[in-house]
C-alpha cells in the first residue's frame, strides 16, 4: 500500500511526505476444529483408490479380450492352412482323374478303363467341399483379426479409412477347356 501524506496548522503546509504501510497476515481456516480437513483428505483419497481400482479392472477387460482374441486368431490361421492343404490335394485329385478320364488299359484280352466318372464325379465334389472348407475358414481368421484389432484398442472406423478402394479388376471367368461350355437349355445340342 502506498500513499502521500500532507498536513499543515493554518494554512501552512509542511512539506508532503510519502508514505508506505506494509501489512502481513497469515489465514488458518480450520473447519470443525480440524476434523473437516481430515475428512476431506480421507475421501479424496478414497475416491482416487476407487479410481484406480477402475482402472485395474479396465485394464483385466482388455487384457482378457486380448487373451481370447490371440488363440482365435492361431486356430484360425492353423484351420486355414489346413484348408489350404486340403485344396491343394483336392484340386490335383481332381486333375489327375480327369486328365486319366480316357485312358483305358489291356488286361489280357479285355479293356478297363483306368478312371471311371463316377470317379472324377467324386473328386469334383471333394473340391468343392475343399473350397467351401476354405472359405468358411478364410471368413473365420478375418474376424478373428479383426477381433484382436479391436482389442488391442484400434476403432473399427480406422479400417474403412486406411485405404482407398482402387479400380476393380477384371475377373476371369472363362471355364477350362476340360470343362463341358455353359449354354441356354434350349441351345444345348441333344436338350428336349
Amino acid at each position: 500500500m502506498g500513499g502521500i501524506f500532507a498536513s499543515g496548522a493554518a494554512g501552512a503546509g509542511n512539506p508532503s511526505v510519502g508514505r508506505d504501510d506494509v501489512s502481513v497476515g497469515l489465514v488458518w481456516q480450520m473447519e470443525n476444529l480440524g476434523f473437516g480437513n481430515r475428512a476431506l483428505v480421507r475421501k479424496r483419497q478414497a475416491e482416487r483408490q476407487q479410481l484406480l481400482v477402475e482402472l485395474f479392472r479396465i485394464q483385466d477387460l482388455v487384457a482378457a479380450d486380448i487373451a481370447r482374441a490371440h488363440p482365435q486368431v492361431e486356430s484360425a490361421m492353423t484351420r486355414l492352412t489346413t484348408a489350404e492343404r486340403g485344396v491343394k490335394e483336392a484340386r490335383l485329385a481332381y486333375e489327375g482323374s480327369l486328365a486319366h478320364l480316357d485312358e483305358v488299359d489291356k488286361v489280357g484280352d479285355v479293356i478297363v478303363q483306368i478312371r471311371r466318372a463316377f470317379e472324377v464325379i467324386d473328386a469334383l465334389r471333394a473340391l468343392s467341399q475343399a473350397y467351401d472348407t476354405y472359405f468358411v475358414s478364410v471368413g473365420d481368421y478375418n474376424r478373428a483379426q479383426f477381433r484382436l484389432y479391436r482389442a488391442l484398442g484400434y476403432p473399427a472406423g480406422i479400417l474403412a479409412c486406411e485405404r482407398m478402394p482402387g479400380p476393380i479388376l477384371p475377373v476371369d471367368t472363362t471355364r477350362p477347356h476340360q470343362m463341358a461350355p455353359v449354354c441356354a437349355p434350349d441351345a444345348c445340342p441333344g436338350h428336349r
